[in-house]
């Protein structure tokens, strides 16, 4: 738990970040790398731990192997551990923004259909929707949602297919585009702008970035698809073979953590796509810091 300095005796928004499967919350904290920011521009982060190996989505988590199956009920542990933010006053209740990566986005998506009243924002990366999502997921009101995901992602794949390994299918999914469309229905946004790309960062053939921004949703919530062409598995960018083989590429074009930071606390903004790149934004928002 990283808890900034109060100012004048102000909550403080609170990002609760939930890692992906067989990794753990303190992992999920070195990934992201965003306490500094975090700290300078008030934010309260939470990365807390799975019961155990993957998050109980309740979909997912079913089809797995029992080694691997879920075992809590995280509905519950998750709005135990927003109301102890709250009552301790870690947290504003009014700005609780919910992050998942992997099995943790699967989970942030079904907080989000079941307590969309209980968060301001739902950001998820590597994560789509479950296939029975148009008859069990009610979201309460419209809500800021964010998606990331890469067009060659073995694991969780564009198509929807979720592959143990990358290579034993596990389950049959929304693809990435039905499930953004699915949050533009759910939030009742009127149109679509062009796509944008994120300003260019990498080079050659790594993955870019077009972001699909929603137009005209209800109480003017920002329903985004950030689509990492050419991107697999991964946050972070990096030369690791394995890694590379595995989970195949990110791209340098997102920074996940200043990303994540801009979406909470600009909400006018589609983050990257100011003038200034997404990490000098978050440094702005945190006071200006270098």
């Amino acid at each position: 738990m990283d808890r900034p300095a109060r100012q004048g005796g102000e909550h403080r928004p609170l990002l609760v970040i939930l890692h992906a499967a067989m990794f753990s919350g303190a992992l999920a904290r070195s990934e992201l790398d965003l306490q500094d920011m975090a700290r300078r521009a008030g934010v309260a982060l939470a990365f807390p731990n799975a019961e155990g190996l993957v998050w109980n989505d309740g979909s997912l988590s079913q089809v797995l192997s029992r080694p691997l199956s879920a075992v809590g009920d995280d509905l519950a542990f998750l709005d135990a551990l927003i109301a102890a933010l709250v009552a301790d006053s870690t947290a504003d209740p009014a700005a609780i923004h919910l992050v998942g990566i992997s099995s943790g986005g699967m989970m942030a998506l079904r907080y989000a259909c079941s307590r969309a009243y209980r968060v301001a924002s739902v950001a998820v990366f590597l994560a789509t929707m479950p296939l029975e999502t148009d008859q069990d997921c009610r979201p309460t009101r419209p809500l800021n949602v964010l998606m990331v995901a890469g067009t060659a992602d073995p694991v969780v794949r564009w198509t929807g297919e979720v592959a143990l390994g990358g290579i034993v299918g596990l389950q049959q999914r929304m693809s990435v585009p039905a499930s953004f469309d699915f949050w533009r229905r759910a939030n009742r946004c009127t149109g679509l702008a062009p796509a944008r790309p994120l300003p260019r960062r990498g080079h050659g053939t790594q993955p870019d970035v077009l972001v699909h921004a929603a137009t005209g949703c209800a109480s003017g919530v920002r329903t985004l698809l950030y689509e990492v062409r050419g991107g697999g598995h991964r946050l972070v960018a990096g030369d690791d073979w394995t890694l590379l083989r595995l989970l195949g590429r990110a791209s340098p074009d997102i920074d996940p953590g200043a990303l994540l930071l801009e979406f909470a606390l600009k909400p006018s903004q589609i983050p990257g796509l100011v003038q200034k790149d997404s990490a000098t934004a978050a440094r702005d928002a945190a006071g200006g810091a270098p």
